[in-house]
């Protein structure tokens, strides 16, 4: 790939343009088993490089997808032709620095037989019909992984090679009492294979559909919610667009009224970005146009502290990047993104919490795509059980609970020790004091 960067950058800087040139190689593998057969392989191995040119305060684009350096000197001109995206007056592109040596890749996963990744699949499978009595099947259980190589260099002279396993699984959890059918689903991930714990993920996807059956509502009042580490990633999943300088710059984001220092959660609120976690599904050594991945405070101890800043928001913002530009892929333009986005532990213990609970403990929320990222305000229904005294009273569904991201914030009284990831985003379990329930009268 280095001549294929080297003809790129040489064709740039005869135009007189500045620019970069972004290249992926992903090979992927996915499995997908039911009734204990294999029913579906995906195996590719994609290539494809994006350019990107700066004329006059314009930007152009354009992809390709063949290592041919004939084809991807003709990619710039038509990137060059389409240079007629505004606003990169004051874009500056990053200069070559230091690795932080962050650890993504695993190399065990690197070469793993498909024979094991096809019985991975198949014990996830066993495990959830297993796990009780009531399961009735599970449905698309699913092992994939994906072994990416990435280059970057631009006419500013950064210059980086980045490799990156990662491993996935899910399934859905079909339970039956004969009367009604309840699902729930599980999901697990991360760049080692060997760390991931396959058969927990299935058991416990299976025991939390199979408590779920027999569920009512509860009286409508103010609860505490009990939110898992699996539940509790859902929110912070709404939460992080809210800190992208991209959207808090337009006005977008409940956080475009804020300064840095406004109380934004209970004090024992801490939120971190951190590209810098070693075997994490969201960490790099350098973000998607070439500036180092950093570890940074969004909310600490309930204070707002930052946003997640590209080079093209930070010059408008009038401040640096913090390693924030992401790529979906190489067909699409670098923008504004999360790395891991998560909650650290807190220092109470989850089984301590866990054998006094008191509250409803919630599974599942539904309709996370209708909060309102200006306003915060959001209006969810949730599946779970009762909790009194830390034993199930009943399972809970049908019920709905409406709030502010700001007052769910503020409203934290503990933080477990439980921290999880799931994919880029992590949290431990989380008590949320007085949250709205509507459920019957």
């Amino acid at each position: 790939m280095e001549g294929l960067k080297r003809k790129i950058l040489e064709r740039i800087k005869q135009k007189g343009l500045t620019g970069d040139i972004f290249i992926e190689r992903d090979k992927k593998t996915e499995l997908t088993v039911n009734d204990g057969t294999l029913e579906k392989i995906v195996n590719a191995d994609s290539f494809g490089a994006g350019i990107r040119v700066f004329k006059n305060g314009k930007m152009g684009f354009s992809f390709f997808t063949t290592a041919d350096e004939k084809e991807a000197i003709k990619m710039v001109d038509a990137a060059e032709t389409s240079a007629l995206i505004e606003g990169y007056e004051n874009y500056v592109l990053p200069e070559n620095t230091v690795s932080a040596g962050v650890k993504v890749f695993d190399v065990d996963l690197s070469l793993l037989a498909f024979e094991k990744k096809k019985q991975t699949a198949l014990t996830i499978e066993k495990e959830v019909k297993a796990s009780g009595k009531n399961i009735k099947f599970a449905r698309d259980t699913t092992y994939g992984d994906n072994i990416i190589s990435a280059w970057y260099a631009n006419t500013s002279g950064a210059d980086y090679v980045f490799e990156k396993t990662y491993c996935f699984a899910y399934t859905s959890a079909v339970a039956s009492n004969g009367k009604e059918d309840e699902v729930v689903e599980g999901m697990t991930g991360g760049c080692g294979f060997a760390e991931k714990d396959f058969s927990l993920m299935a058991q416990d996807a299976g025991k939390r559909a199979e408590a779920m059956l027999g569920g009512i509502s509860v009286k409508s009042g103010n609860y505490k919610l009990i939110l898992p580490p699996y539940t509790a990633v859902q929110f912070l999943q709404v939460l992080s667009g809210m800190f992208l300088a991209s959207a808090s710059r337009k006005g977008k984001s409940l956080l475009s009224k804020y300064t840095l220092g406004d109380k934004l959660g209970s004090k024992i609120v801490t939120l971190r970005d951190d590209a810098l976690l070693d075997y994490k599904m969201g960490s790099y050594n350098f973000d998607g146009e070439g500036t180092k991945g950093e570890n940074k405070a969004l909310i600490e101890n309930g204070v707002f502290k930052g946003l997640l800043y590209d080079v093209l928001n930070a010059g408008y913002m009038n401040t640096k990047s913090t390693g924030n530009c992401t790529r979906a892929s190489y067909k699409a333009m670098p923008e504004p993104g999360t790395s891991n986005f998560y909650i650290p532990a807190g220092e109470s213990k989850v089984e301590d919490m866990a054998r006094k609970a008191s509250g409803i403990f919630v599974n599942s929320l539904m309709g996370l795509h209708t909060v309102d990222q200006v306003s915060g305000n959001f209006s969810l229904g949730i599946n779970g059980w009762l909790m009194k005294d830390g034993a199930v009273v009943h399972p809970v569904k049908t019920a709905l609970i409406s709030g502010n991201i700001k007052t769910l914030l503020e409203s934290i009284s503990c933080i477990c020790d439980d921290l999880k990831f799931y994919a880029n985003f992590g949290s431990p379990t989380l008590i949320v004091n007085d949250i709205l329930v509507a459920g019957k009268e």
